[in-house]
């Protein structure tokens, strides 16, 4: 039972994996990934342009800015492809050792019932207490009315 309390302290996240798919699980941290790059890459990409038109004014005027828009959303698919990979790697890996240890949980689930199960029919099967002897009854009676035995 001490082992079963410290696996729901230590590792509540991961017992609580058991209530998604793989897939789910997967796909739910990837668009978590995938907002925090993009609202990372909107922050960087709209600095940039901000400091370009401030430090360079007159190229700002003549610059090909289809050609920079274009880059900078190749550049943006890029770097969501790494992101993709890696982060299907890691929560996929993450998933399969949160598995194993809800497994694990849950086979000592299985023996503290099983446990409970065979003290509950030790008791249903317990033979009654054997009933006092007369002498022994009378001795208790005398001892409780504060008489000598």
């Amino acid at each position: 039972m001490a082992r079963l309390e410290m696996i729901e302290q230590n590792n509540k996240k991961e017992l609580e994996t058991n209530d998604y798919y793989r897939k789910e699980y997967v796909v739910s941290h990837f668009l978590v990934v995938w907002l925090y790059i993009t609202i990372f890459f909107a922050i960087m990409a709209g600095g940039a342009a901000v400091l370009f038109i401030e430090e360079y004014p007159k190229q700002a005027q003549t610059a090909d800015w289809t050609f920079m828009i274009v880059s900078g959303l190749m550049i943006y698919a890029l770097v969501v492809a790494i992101y993709i990979l890696l982060s299907l790697v890691i929560f996929s890996v993450r998933y399969g050792r949160s598995q194993q240890k809800v497994k694990q949980y849950a086979g000592l689930m299985r023996q503290l019932g099983a446990m409970y199960e065979r003290e509950d029919e030790g008791v249903k099967n317990r033979a009654p207490a054997p009933a006092a002897s007369k002498k022994a009854r009378i001795k208790t009676a005398k001892k409780e009315k504060g008489g000598r035995t």
